[in-house]
């Protein structure tokens, strides 16, 4: 196990990759939450069957343990719209992980920045959208209903908000105490309507699971493995041309409501009116995909499912101001979900 780019040496990269190297460089990238380095590999082997440049993806205070259980997991299955991966290790003792993958960004790019995201300017054109709505709908169609879920403790169990009846009590006592805190703090900051409907919305949830999460639970009913944590700045899509988009970063993963990547994707940092031109098509793109991967996802629960999982995601943005975010984060995403809590009904 190694904690930082300076452990990194020629050794460790051969035992890693298990073939001889005759040399690297590395140069570092600043990640949100991670250490990240390029590597650029120059092989002993002329011609091995390896790319020369990789990425090591290093994690402290087991921050990486879900991310490497979920590659565990995945490590058998058939799926294309993720980088390669070629190495990775967790220490529950130390809490120490890292995580090799295939290194693209010489051939794609994240379609939107942060910075676009929190400036709700986080649309990318419709070809790069219709790309990754793609990729999503193979992601979730692999891990549809499967039938190991629950095998492993949090990456395929079902996202702790709303477990079972336990957890989502707990869940709405931790809202609870958000909401209390947020309204505190920021009841001169914000509209009124917001103010109301947050009241609305928690007095709500415990009935939005008893009617729409509850009797999914015990068969994993139209649920999959869900990215957790889906902005469209996890996405990495061709730079120049049409071609597959990949989804990154499962520090997040779980089983989960299929909507709940795409009430990230499209309600948490889209306005109203940018909703209004590409929602409904990109979410039909979206269930045509699934549908034509032989997964029985109606439209009517597509937009059931999308509708339960807005009423949860507005705390998110609460939680998000009640722990310190700054206001240019958490405002810009409370307004889109508002509206778009608004426009679903």
């Amino acid at each position: 196990m190694i904690t930082s780019a300076t452990d990194l040496t020629k050794d460790w990269l051969e035992e890693i990759l298990a073939t001889k190297i005759k040399q690297f460089s590395q140069y570092q990238n600043p990640a949100f939450n991670s250490s990240v380095t390029h590597l650029d590999i120059i092989y002993a082997d002329s011609a091995p069957a390896l790319p020369t440049k990789l990425l090591l993806k290093l994690n402290q205070e087991h921050d990486g343990q879900n991310e490497i259980q979920f590659y565990r997991f995945a490590q058998k299955m058939n799926l294309p719209m993720l980088p390669q991966r070629f190495g990775m290790a967790y220490d529950p003792h130390s809490g120490g992980s890292f995580l090799v993958l295939e290194d693209i960004s010489e051939t794609h790019t994240p379609p939107v920045t942060r910075e676009q995201l929190r400036n709700v300017k986080g649309v990318p054109p419709i070809h790069q959208m219709e790309s990754i709505m793609d990729c999503m709908a193979q992601f979730h169609a692999a891990f549809w209903e499967h039938p190991q879920s629950g095998t492993v403790p949090d990456t395929t169990e079902v996202r702790w908000w709303y477990r079972d009846e336990q957890f989502h009590a707990k869940h709405i006592e931790r809202r609870t105490h958000e909401w209390t805190k947020f309204t505190e703090m920021f009841h001169a900051e914000v509209p009124s309507e917001w103010l109301n409907l947050g009241t609305e919305v928690l007095a709500r949830l415990p009935q939005l699971f008893a009617t729409h999460i509850e009797p999914r639970l015990a068969s994993r009913q139209s649920m999959t493995m869900s990215q957790g944590d889906c902005y469209l700045s996890q996405f990495l899509i061709p730079r120049q041309g049409l071609g597959q988009a990949y989804l990154i970063d499962f520090q997040d993963a779980c089983v989960n409501l299929p909507a709940y990547d795409l009430v990230y994707m499209l309600a948490t940092f889209w306005s109203r009116e940018q909703r209004a031109l590409h929602e409904e098509n990109l979410l039909r793109r979206y269930q045509d995909e699934l549908n034509g991967r032989g997964v029985p996802y109606s439209w009517d629960m597509l937009c059931t499912d999308y509708r339960v999982s807005l009423n949860y995601m507005f705390f998110d943005a609460v939680w998000n101001a009640t722990s310190g975010s700054s206001t240019d984060y958490w405002k810009p995403k409370m307004k889109c979900l508002f509206e778009a809590y608004q426009d679903w009904h």
